[in-house]
């Protein structure tokens, strides 16, 4: 999304792009969501499968969002979810 800013010394406007500071926001976004799996990870070698449904479960939701509760009723999601138990 462009915004109209004057350049320096002129009074005409120049096209400005935004993009590099949604970028770096949704880098960082990224980084905290991957730190966020890295630690959820960690608490899956916990012994027990229902442990490990409940890890692999947290990480889908962190990747993906809002489109999580679509996904898991379409893939069959909810037998996994059922015996999930968090470490």
């Amino acid at each position: 999304m462009n915004h109209w800013t004057g350049s320096p010394g002129s009074s005409t406007g120049w096209p400005v792009s935004r993009t590099p500071n949604r970028q770096i926001a949704a880098a960082q976004v990224v980084e905290q969501r991957f730190d966020e799996m890295l630690e959820l990870l960690a608490l899956g070698a916990n012994d027990g499968a229902h442990h490990k449904d409940w890890v692999l479960d947290q990480i889908a939701r962190l990747i993906l969002g809002p489109a999580y509760e679509r996904w898991a009723a379409e893939n069959g999601w909810d037998n996994v979810t059922d015996n999930a138990i968090a470490p």
